[in-house]
């Protein structure tokens, strides 16, 4: 039989990959195109409580369950020969610049976008990408028919694995959240891990700091400010002393206080953090916002950013790690800018990308 496509491309986070991905998006695509591309979003950044499982660990799951899928077929299963992955990173506040890598990653399979389809399903808000490759041919079920999904199994990962591991009813369990029973010893396995462990911790803060909210007539909006602060080719950024992203490097920042101005803000939490006390003029007053609605596990954040350039003539300022803080650095700014920059691991939220705004668009 011939295939309709020469190029079936996927596009998600697979965090984890459930059966609705598989049956419904990654089986028609391999059964309808030569060649598959599964793209995984949210490469290059750190493991968290949204993005727990590393790029091997999803295409050790996404594989297992293709081959469990096709395992009694009569049929027998595709050449995953013909599968490939690709890392995709994200951009939340450019579009563009997303598209660009994902039609770079399909064309490198195949030049000819009328030979290209992208399978997926019209889900939520998130599915707004679908609309982005008008080129190509959209396979789309609809909807994804089991109404499973990624952020059910992470809470039942995070919340009650331990409690349901029971072999007599396990598989009704598995069965009911979508989650492909091959993959349950990669998730154990996961668990046991140190990562594991301290995502286990996060989630539990993060439950922990909304329960203070569940009685307010509506979802509280925070607002935060960040300081961009560079220096002769280097930008100044801190270790987080704490929950949530302990450990992970962000910019210096804080909440603003009920009785102050943005702006003041600012410049207080770079001085607590940092012990650097900057002049008023090294500032671009205007600050921008950044509010991707899912830029803090926390709850919806909206920070402003001010870029803070510390003249040259200046010697390079002395900083440490206070407060909030566990330490202060000075880093080379060509570790943090480009589409896949060294601290991407490593970074804080969306940290990056707002450097990346404020820094490349100056």
């Amino acid at each position: 039989m011939s295939k309709l496509y020469k190029l079936g491309v996927v596009i998600g986070r697979f965090q984890p990959v459930h059966t609705d991905h598989i049956e419904q998006i990654i089986i028609p695509a391999l059964v309808q195109s030569e060649k598959v591309v599964v793209i995984l979003g949210s490469c290059n950044q750190p493991q968290t409580i949204k993005n727990p499982f590393t790029v091997e660990e999803r295409k050790r799951m996404i594989v297992r369950a293709i081959y469990a899928h096709f395992k009694n077929s009569a049929h027998g299963g595709p050449n995953l020969k013909n599968l490939h992955f690709a890392e995709a990173v994200d951009f939340p506040y450019d579009n563009n610049r997303w598209r660009a890598q994902i039609l770079r990653f399909a064309h490198q399979c195949e030049s000819d976008d009328s030979s290209i389809a992208l399978f997926g399903a019209e889900k939520d808000a998130s599915s707004f990408y679908l609309k982005m490759f008008p080129l190509w041919s959209l396979e789309a079920p609809q909807g994804l028919g089991n109404g499973h999904g990624a952020t059910a199994i992470r809470t039942w990962i995070f919340e009650r694995l331990e409690e349901e591991d029971c072999e007599e009813w396990a598989d009704g369990v598995l069965s009911a959240i979508g989650l492909p029973r091959t993959n349950l010893p990669i998730i154990r396995e996961w668990l046991a891990m140190k990562i594991g462990q301290d995502l286990q911790a996060e989630y539990n803060y993060i439950k922990n700091y909304k329960k203070q909210f569940e009685d307010y007539p509506y979802p509280p909006v925070f607002h935060t400010v960040d300081n961009v602060v560079l220096y002769n080719g280097y930008i100044l950024l801190i270790e987080r002393r704490a929950a949530p992203g302990k450990g992970l490097w962000a910019l210096p920042g804080g909440f603003i206080n009920a009785n102050e101005w943005v702006f003041t803000a600012a410049m207080r939490e770079l001085a607590e953090e940092t012990g650097l006390k900057a002049k008023r003029e090294w500032y671009n007053p205007e600050g921008k916002m950044f509010d991707d609605p899912n830029r803090s596990q926390r709850g919806r954040t909206i920070t402003t950013a001010y870029l803070c350039v510390v003249p040259s003539r200046f010697p390079a300022p002395s900083v440490k790690g206070m407060d909030d803080a566990s330490k202060a650095k000075w880093f080379p700014l060509d570790k943090v800018l480009g589409d896949r920059p060294e601290m991407g691991p490593f970074m804080f939220e969306d940290h990056l990308d707002i450097i990346r705004e404020m820094v490349e668009r100056a």
